[in-house]
């Protein structure tokens, strides 16, 4: 059945509650960028989030207090997500390798709320129905996450409508041409690897690209589409602002209205954090004046900005949080004078910045690239991601499962109902000692979890000493119970029973490990990259 994703209703800091407030940004202070570059204070709108107090920051705590926040999605709107209910968070369960529970989480320390790298699985808890899960059944497990591969999609929204008729497009769309090539050239791999889909709109809405694409010439041929339909005003008279924001994001479905922005092809903005990759997305609007033509309201467009989100504390040594949504970086065009900055978007752009000419050219390539990565830092850590697991063991009936810190300060809560009429469909599914495809682990020299789905994969530089671990099993297993064998490499076997890489061919050598005391289901690999 491969793996269930499984939805937590949001509970934080022991109070469950329906969902973090989504209040208005920051107050809004608008710059100008032109190729002298910046002047003015371009805007940090905040991207959506207003703040809840949801606890009592003031009890005394000890210093080793640990708490965590949710490395996960929330799903806001089911409008969106197609879950039953809104404000949901993602998480995952593997169900084929016998019903296993993963939470992403990031620990913090419970009195400052700073990250922390000393967390161990007996910080947090698992009740299912008021009952701890036992170690030596359910097997908890918390480990760092390492190799954790990371893509970026982008969408690159023009408005061809009468309210950029001052704007040089051809000016325009050759700046845009630049920053694919810079992007392309940057030495940050999340900024030259990510996928773009371009889209223009004026009454009506329209992708350029054919799904998410890297390719140059296929992106540049879009960008020249662009130039031409502004020439020869074939998106109409009016703007659709909101309806091409909410297009472009995607996924909106109304069957009222026989909208479906989900299954138009490979195009949408969609978020996912799971413990062996991270699928991050951002809307760059290049845009004048409001929307006019209104077939989307302004709370639809909010909607499809806000529809997932990322809980942050507010600062540190508080517990508010603050709900942070997709990052839309609006440029707001105009030619020798400044765009006319549509408001509505502009409350919930993560940044609003005016593009004039200087010399007769547009120059944004630098500034969106430098915007794009403070928007994936603002939003993750994932130097501190980790990831805890169990066994959930029942087979029958309903089940509320609650993941909590053991702080007595600032303690985070998740609640999970599992359902019976699920859990009735895997009434034969044993446990992962019994089903999984392998028992045998190979982890970083501290235990780390190394992520890649099918292959698991760290690079060379990054980590060279690996470490056995064998799961879901009460048995202690020596280092010698246990042989490494590598391919395309070179590496030996240390006393205590890890192994060190010492190098790797061209494409990366094959780790695999092998626990001899066991009958089957006794190895894995994994690739050292190069």
């Amino acid at each position: 059945m491969g793996k269930l994703f499984e939805f937590l209703l949001v509970a934080v800091l022991a109070l469950a509650i329906a969902g973090c407030g989504g209040g208005d940004g920051d107050s809004l202070e608008e710059g100008d960028l032109n190729s002298g570059g910046t002047s003015g204070e371009t805007s940090d709108t905040g991207a959506g989030g207003g703040t809840d107090d949801l606890g009592d920051d003031t009890e005394e705590v000890g210093p080793d207090g640990i708490s965590y926040l949710p490395l996960m999605i929330l799903e806001k709107s089911s409008d969106y997500s197609d879950y039953d209910e809104d404000d949901l968070f993602v998480t995952d369960w593997d169900v084929q390798n016998g019903l296993i529970n993963y939470y992403m989480i990031n620990p913090v320390d419970s009195a400052t709320l700073n990250v922390v790298t000393t967390a161990t699985d007996d910080n947090y808890s698992v009740t299912v129905d008021g009952v701890e899960i036992d170690d030596s059944e359910n097997f908890p497990l918390l480990q760092k996450v390492v190799g954790l591969e990371f893509s970026l999609q982008t969408a690159l929204v023009f408005d061809l409508s009468p309210s950029v008729n001052d704007v040089d497009m051809a000016q325009l769309v050759q700046e845009a041409k630049d920053y694919i090539t810079a992007a392309k050239a940057h030495p940050d791999s999340r900024i030259s690897q990510q996928q773009y889909t371009v889209w223009a709109f004026g009454n009506d809405v329209e992708e350029l690209t054919s799904g998410f694409t890297a390719d140059q010439a296929t992106l540049e041929a879009a960008l020249d589409e662009v130039l031409n339909q502004y020439n020869t005003s074939a998106k109409g008279f009016v703007s659709s602002l909101h309806k091409a924001v909410v297009q472009a994001i995607g996924r909106y479905i109304n069957t009222e209205d026989s909208i479906d922005f989900r299954n138009d092809g490979n195009n949408d903005l969609v978020d996912v954090i799971t413990k062996d990759a991270v699928n991050f997305t951002q809307l760059v609007m290049f845009s004048s004046g409001p929307d006019n033509a209104l077939e989307f309201s302004v709370d639809q467009m909010n909607a499809a900005i806000q529809s997932q989100a990322l809980v942050q504390y507010a600062a540190t040594s508080t517990s508010d949080t603050v709900e942070i949504y997709k990052p839309v970086l609006y440029y707001v065009v105009g030619a020798d004078s400044r765009g006319v900055a549509y408001s509505n978007l502009s409350n919930e752009a993560e940044v609003v910045v005016h593009l004039t000419l200087s010399g007769g050219e547009y120059s944004f390539a630098s500034d969106l690239i430098g915007r794009q990565i403070a928007a994936i830092e603002r939003r993750l850590n994932l130097d501190n991601a980790h990831v805890f697991s169990y066994a959930f063991t029942p087979r029958v009936n309903d089940h509320e499962v609650l993941f909590s810190s053991a702080s007595t300060n600032n303690s985070y809560t998740l609640t999970t109902q599992v359902s019976g009429d699920f859990l009735a469909g895997e009434s034969g599914l044993g446990t992962p000692a019994e089903e999984a495809d392998t028992r045998v682990e190979i982890t970083g020299p501290n235990g780390e979890y190394i992520s890649g789905d099918p292959i698991k994969s760290v690079p060379f530089s990054d980590m060279q000493t690996f470490a056995p671990l064998t799961r879901w099993l009460n048995v202690a297993y020596a280092g010698s119970d246990y042989s490494w064998s590598i391919s395309n490499g070179a590496g030996t076997t240390n006393a205590n029973g890890t192994y060190t890489v010492t190098s790797v061919g061209t494409g990366g050598a094959t780790l695999t490990l092998t626990n001899n005391a066991l009958a089957d289901r006794n190895t894995s690999s994994i690739l050292v990259s190069d």
